[in-house]
């Protein structure tokens, strides 16, 4: 007994063979080209960040030593120390010289102080206290805005 065989019914010509799996490669490619677009993006964000953050990052030990190094810092700002705990920063100030700047230099050293933690300590935080009881001049919201605790009513403390 022969093995049953089923005739070749297929009526294309070898032409017409070539285009179809060409197409079936077209289709594979039209598939795989969004993942190696996203493979690629993907790629090149990591690749940015991590030159961005090892290019401009400085070693919390070094801001600290600025600040404390600082002697416009001292006399105009009354900063009389800094230290580290964990991630946060602590900012000393004498609360008499502190008061005696303007209010916008007080905010705008608060908002530099802040930004320059933040930017190279993950999760930063600033606390600017008195000097004598620790009590604190600056509180900053969630998105980092500076509002100053001095006793006095603002505009933007209300």
């Amino acid at each position: 007994m022969e093995p049953h065989r089923v005739p070749n019914t297929n009526s294309h010509s070898s032409a017409t063979r070539r285009m179809m799996s060409q197409a079936a490669r077209d289709t594979r490619a039209c598939r795989t080209w969004p993942a190696l677009v996203l493979l690629l993006l993907a790629s090149v964000v990591v690749a940015g960040w991590g030159q961005r953050v090892g290019a401009h990052w400085i070693p919390p030990e070094q801001i600290i030593s600025m600040l404390r190094e600082d002697p416009s810092l001292r006399t105009r700002a009354g900063v009389r120390s800094v230290e580290r705990q964990e991630r946060l920063l602590v900012i000393r100030v004498d609360p008499r010289i502190w008061a005696a700047l303007p209010r916008e230099q007080r905010r705008a050293l608060a908002a530099d102080w802040h930004r320059l933690w933040r930017h190279n300590v993950d999760q930063g935080i600033v606390a600017v206290v008195a000097a004598d009881n620790d009590k604190p001049l600056v509180n900053y919201d969630g998105f980092g805005q500076v509002r100053l605790l001095d006793g006095t009513p603002t505009a933007e403390g209300l």
